[in-house]
């Protein structure tokens, strides 16, 4: 027992002995550690602060330019960006694996594989608490703001203050590329970011609305529809302009380029016809592909195409649903468009309260054509003759040769488009003449509690003087507006003079008695359709007519 205790007592000495001797060296290995830790770490943040500065300076940003905010005086936007085609794809898939990991974004943007692109999955993410879509809630940081005033440069002093489009375009972008770098600080809405190059946009931010107009601006009305939802549902709307930056290419590269930098929080590209075969057939680095991994994919790729009316020849009847439309049409998404804030701004005048009169619809003096009317020039005599009404049009006067409206009718000529709006909502009714097909014009005068005259023929087989209910029998001036009748619309027999003093007599008799909006046409139901548009999970619907053949690449 005595030598047990002993030699117990020697192994706890000699323990002790031989810890307090490692201590010191354990703590020593584990400062060198700490050491070598701080300095591989301080490399990593150099290394991702240099890439930074190689990639903006491939957009023409060095040090010492200035910050965000002062006036760009040696800087246009001719310079900016025009070497684009010759940066190098992989610097800017650095940057999304490196510069924003640096940042602290919690899921990388990695580079797509044909045919599959990794979907952004929300899950991963824990939102702040927000009741608002705004994005003026969000501040975006110095970074991201300097890098929205590279690529789009604020104008110098002497050239006065620019469009405020404008500058809310430069703040969408540095929102976005802020909640690029620091996802974790902004909300789900703010990340579903749109880029658009579809020109028709140009005629709903130029003025075209203030100033008097005769042509028909109605995919100006729809283009201004989906940036009012863009600001309603917070979603950052990048627009590039094909008469400010440049030709259709060098519109198509900028998107592309974007598109490398916001990588998958980008939801939808918006290009026109032009702009879309640019990218799909021309542009080797815009389209996603084998040797373009960080291109913009086909499922996000979408056609503004107002009437709904082209499908190019490199397409199939499978990319319809990539078409968004101002019009109801089989397969395409449909977006239309709202009027609720736009007839809210004008008062309902009472039927009792309007001016005598007519308003009969068509901006261009070819609708009044003969071969195009729906009525001949005795028709509106006619009815001036039986009702008393005075005729009213808002038409450009006509140059030497054209010729001149039927006697029946005023000119007013060519009105603002509140001006427009005002002439609709003090007419008793509105009568269409053929043309323009699908004009949101009509849908003006019935919200401003006006009447229209929608006059159609029979096609395909359709016969008789009203029309059937078959929308394949029967053709309108506006084929939305076939779905409702009076007192709010007179669906009529074109070239029918009788038919067009009956309904004009009609809707004399029996007004509107309020305004009305077709639900369709709502702030409700168009910013639905809107959110859906950058909601639904278009890679699945893709890939599922990959997979059905549906598909063929060109």
């Amino acid at each position: 027992m005595h030598r047990s205790s002993t030699a117990g007592n020697w192994v706890d000495l000699v323990a002790s002995r031989v810890r307090k001797r490692l201590i010191p060296f354990v703590l020593l290995a584990a400062l060198l550690l700490l050491v070598l830790w701080s300095y591989s770490d301080t490399r990593v943040q150099l290394a991702a602060q240099a890439q930074k500065q190689r990639f903006l300076g491939s957009l023409g940003h060095h040090p010492s330019d200035k910050k965000f905010g002062e006036q760009q005086d040696d800087l246009g936007s001719d310079e900016l960006l025009s070497d684009q085609s010759d940066a190098e794809p992989a610097l800017h898939r650095q940057l999304n694996d490196e510069l924003l990991n640096e940042a602290q974004a919690k899921r990388p943007i990695s580079p797509a594989k044909p045919p599959v692109a990794p979907a952004i999955d929300e899950s991963k993410h824990t939102e702040p608490e927000s009741t608002s879509k705004s994005l003026d809630d969000i501040k975006p940081d110095d970074e991201a703001r300097e890098f929205a005033s590279h690529f789009f440069p604020p104008p110098p002093l002497s050239a006065g203050r620019e469009s405020e489009w404008k500058e809310k375009r430069r703040r969408d972008l540095a929102i976005a590329y802020h909640c690029v770098i620091n996802a974790d600080q902004c909300p789900a809405h703010a990340k579903k970011v749109v880029l658009c190059g579809a020109g028709r946009f140009r005629w709903a931010l130029d003025g075209t609305f203030e100033r008097p107009s005769a042509f028909a601006n109605g995919e100006a009305i729809l283009a201004k529809s989906f940036m009012y939802a863009m600001d309603q549902g917070g979603y950052p709307f990048i627009y590039l302009d094909e008469g400010e930056m440049g030709k259709i290419d060098e519109i198509v590269q900028k998107i592309s380029t974007l598109y490398k930098i916001l990588g998958e929080h980008v939801r939808a590209v918006i290009f026109d016809y032009t702009g879309e075969r640019e990218c799909m057939l021309k542009n080797a680095r815009c389209l996603l592909s084998d040797t373009n991994e960080d291109g913009i994919p086909k499922w996000k790729m979408f056609a503004w195409d107002a009437m709904g009316s082209i499908l190019p020849d490199y397409e199939t009847v499978s990319r319809w649903k990539w078409h968004l439309t101002g019009i109801p049409v089989a397969e395409a998404t449909w977006l239309g468009i709202t009027l609720s804030k736009d007839c809210s701004m004008f008062p309902y005048v009472p039927f009792a309260d309007r001016s005598h009169k007519a308003y009969v619809l068509g901006k261009e003096r070819r609708y009044f054509l003969e071969s195009k009317c729906s009525w001949q020039p005795e028709d509106f005599k006619t009815v001036v003759d039986a009702t008393g009404l005075k005729l009213v049009a808002g038409v450009k006067e006509a140059k030497e040769g054209e010729e001149p409206l039927p006697d029946s009718i005023e000119n007013l000529g060519p009105a603002t488009r509140a001006g427009f709006i005002e002439a609709l909502g003090t007419a008793k009714v509105v009568i269409g003449v053929g043309g323009p097909t699908e004009s949101p014009s009509p849908l003006e005068a019935i919200c401003m509690g006006t009447p229209f005259i929608n006059p159609g023929l029979p096609v395909n087989g359709g016969h008789g003087t009203e029309w059937d209910g078959d929308f394949v029998h029967w053709k309108a001036q506006h084929k939305f507006l076939l779905h409702y009748g009076p007192p709010y619309v007179y669906n009529v027999l074109a070239k029918k003079g009788t038919a067009l003093l009956e309904a004009v007599q009609s809707a004399l008799a029996n007004p509107m008695t309020e305004p009305y909006l077709p639900p369709e046409l709502s702030d409700e139901q168009y910013l639905g359709r809107v959110d859906a548009l950058l909601n639904d999970d278009w890679q699945a619907l893709y890939e599922s007519k990959i997979a059905g053949g549906e598909f063929f690449e060109p």
